[in-house]
């Protein structure tokens, strides 16, 4: 289980095309701080429909 799945799972829900989320917005909804290696992470994405 990845350490952003609460991520992943709310811009599943969203119904949008596009979706802007500042880093302090990411933060807030998986609970941890940020940092580098969040670019790693965002490839997960493709698994979510994004």
């Amino acid at each position: 289980m990845s350490k952003y799945q609460a991520l992943w799972e709310y811009v599943r829900e969203k119904e949008c095309k596009s979706l802007k989320l500042t880093f302090d917005e990411i933060a807030d909804i998986v609970g941890i701080p940020l940092d580098h290696s969040f670019l790693n992470y965002k490839k997960e994405l493709t698994e979510y429909g994004w």
